[in-house]
């Protein structure tokens, strides 16, 4: 009975780790992972709070959008709303995805709102 569970808990790792390489990324995202180097030098300060803001950074893709105040919008894509069990599914499917608005007159993070 162990030796079943054991086989079946490798079984579920490998299909995990299997099916994260297959995520395909959309075309307008790709390059703009949640780095400051992929992006103008103004938003630098931005990247790096949300980053130290979010777990597993390195999984977030990332559009930026300059909204009334002036504050940035960073629209956080979760690498798991690509994985193709996903693909289609409206709202938040790997419940990771959300907006994270700073402001750059005081330097600091004002919302995080997940994805409905």
């Amino acid at each position: 009975m162990v030796r079943n569970c054991a086989a079946l808990l490798s079984l579920c790792i490998f299909a995990t780790c299997t099916s994260e390489k297959t995520v395909e990324i959309p075309a307008h995202l790709q390059g703009k992972q949640l780095k400051p180097s992929a992006f103008a030098a103004k938003y630098h300060e931005g990247i790096l709070a949300v980053a130290a803001a979010v777990e597993n950074p390195e999984e977030f893709f990332v559009e930026i959008e300059e909204v009334r105040g002036p504050v940035y919008v960073f629209h956080l894509w979760h690498q798991s709303a690509f994985l193709p069990q996903n693909r289609g599914l409206m709202g938040n499917p790997g419940g990771k995805c959300r907006d994270v608005r700073f402001d750059p007159a005081t330097r600091k993070i004002v919302s995080i709102l997940f994805w409905q």
